[in-house]
């Protein structure tokens, strides 16, 4: 395969961008993977990368999770690289989820995170029979589903003082994968993370304090060998009106 400069790859994509919907549904991944045979961390700039970063994440989101890794090396290699690779953690909260009592469709199970008043509002509703997209978008609450998994789960919640909801790069070694980032609006003092059809939510919950704003967040499948299946759901304050464009539910799978 050619190896092509920034430059040719920036003149590529702006070329994909005039394709039709089809034409550049196959472009763009072919360009993903010119990009993951050429990169190399040592050749690159924070420039380069921070539009390589980009650009996988549009493959990730129109293609699924064949470049979840790959990404997830470059946003770490970004924060090294520009000096950002230890955001510092305001409140960082570890719990376990029973995996037992999780919501199951398809063989997903779901895990919503927001205000606390959400989950009370909507305890008698099925949470299948919502327009789940739809809340994410108007920043209502932030959902991403995963297969069930035999033993229980760890969920944390973490806010971060940063401007992107972002863990260390250390840590980014052990990502499977990450959600799109979207912003949410939590007007109470608590974040919690939990399945809204838990049979007992009170006890399968993980909660926060955190002061009353909109947060970008972003979820990650953390994976630490010899350890429980991981979830971290991190959170920034943002400025950001809590409204998104997402255009699918995050799913992980093992």
């Amino acid at each position: 395969m050619q190896k092509l400069s920034f430059t040719e790859i920036q003149q590529t994509y702006k070329k994909i961008q005039t394709l039709d919907a089809k034409n550049r549904f196959h472009a763009i991944k072919t360009l993903a993977h010119t990009i993951h045979k050429g990169y190399k961390k040592d050749l690159s700039n924070p420039e380069e990368m921070e539009f390589y970063i980009n650009i996988i994440k549009e493959v990730v989101k129109l293609h699924g999770s064949r470049y979840s890794k790959f990404l997830t090396k470059l946003i770490g290699d970004w924060l090294e690289t520009t000096g950002n690779a230890d955001a510092k953690i305001i409140t960082k909260i570890n719990g376990v989820i029973d995996t037992d009592d999780l919501s199951i469709d398809a063989g997903s199970g779901i895990i919503a995170v927001g205000n606390p008043a959400w989950f009370s509002l909507n305890k008698s509703e099925n949470i299948w029979e919502i327009n789940q997209l739809e809340l994410i978008n108007k920043g209502e609450i932030f959902i991403f589903h995963f297969e069930p998994l035999e033993k229980p789960c760890n969920i944390q919640i973490r806010v971060v003082d940063a401007s992107k909801p972002v863990l260390t790069a250390k840590e980014f070694r052990c990502v499977l994968a990450l959600s799109e980032t979207a912003v949410i609006n939590i007007p109470s003092n608590t974040a919690i993370a939990a399945d809204p059809q838990a049979a007992n939510i009170h006890s399968n919950q993980i909660t926060a304090n955190i002061v009353p704003g909109n947060y970008k967040i972003c979820a990650y499948h953390f994976r630490i060998p010899n350890k429980l299946e991981s979830f971290y759901i991190v959170l920034c304050k943002t400025d950001n009106e809590a409204t998104n464009k997402l255009l699918n539910i995050c799913r992980f799978f093992s």
